[in-house]
């Protein structure tokens, strides 16, 4: 039989582990909503048309390669890409993305994968030609996380018949 001190240190210890637990699931729930937030802050910066603000979401020597070929390597070059996309081609459209999947490979590099695609000025849905998958590898760097490479690839439409 216990003693009653025994009880309360027992029942002391399975709370503090209890908390514990706690603490570390709200912290990875915490951080899985960081990173679930970057594509969302892609978003907004692109629906802004502000390069500037796209390029922040990007590790200093992040990667991006664009849908149609375009690489493009740390901020500055990123940055200015847009810039340029949003004064001319991509002037007036929207982009629309979801998230699918994020995996954490450990408690500093995730990958998150997302559909979706730009809208053009007028449209209020995806035309398949528009539409793509996209995945990200992001890391944390001094508690923030970043982007280190993004990948668009279109989605190919098959011919019918």
């Amino acid at each position: 039989m216990m003693s009653i001190g025994m009880k309360i240190f027992a029942v002391l210890l399975m709370l503090s582990t209890m908390l514990l637990v706690d603490d570390r699931l709200n912290a990875a729930s915490a951080e899985a909503a960081s990173v679930r937030a970057i594509p969302q802050r892609i978003v907004d910066a692109w629906n802004r048309g502000d390069g500037p603000a796209l390029a922040a979401v990007y590790a200093v020597d992040g990667v991006l390669v664009a849908g149609h070929g375009v690489v493009k390597q740390g901020r500055d070059e990123i940055s200015a890409y847009h810039a340029e996309q949003f004064a001319d081609q991509l002037r007036g459209t929207r982009l629309i993305v979801d998230v699918t999947d994020v995996r954490f490979l450990n408690a500093d590099t995730a990958i998150i994968r997302t559909q979706g695609g730009i809208l053009w000025p007028g449209e209020v849905d995806l035309a398949p030609r528009s539409k793509g998958i996209q995945s990200f590898v992001v890391i944390k760097l001094d508690e923030a996380w970043r982007v280190v490479l993004f990948q668009n690839t279109r989605i190919a439409t098959m011919p019918s018949g």
